[in-house]
């Protein structure tokens, strides 16, 4: 079990970003870089960008926006333009719904009659 505890523990740490601390007298990896600016030029506090004060009221505007649209979306009649809606085909008017009921009757009695 040892062998696949040391593997699933390495792999959980590495998902889990857990960084091993180098024991005394081993060599440890590649560092990662270190800024080497002035500390001289470092001492001023950072400070929010105006774009970053008002992320968060734009993000709801937008949202906001989003969300009219979507409903005004299923909420408007139809645009069909200058002629009006379509005309409907044969099979939806009412003499073509009764040849549709007509034909599966008649299948329905073929099947009987003949491959009964």
């Amino acid at each position: 079990m040892g062998f696949f505890d040391k593997i699933v523990g390495e792999v959980f740490d590495d998902a889990l970003g857990f960084v091993e601390v180098p024991q005394p007298g081993v060599q440890a990896g590649r560092q990662p870089p270190v800024a080497t600016t002035d500390p001289a030029t470092n001492n001023v506090p950072p400070t929010a960008a105006p774009a970053q004060t008002s992320y968060d009221e734009v993000k709801s505007y937008l949202a906001a926006k989003a969300q009219q649209a979507y409903i005004k979306a299923f909420t408007k009649e139809p645009e069909y333009g200058a002629y009006g809606p379509p005309a409907p085909t044969f099979l939806q008017t009412e003499e073509g719904q009764k040849m549709i009921k007509f034909g599966i009757i008649g299948f329905i009695a073929w099947l009987f009659l003949v491959q009964g």
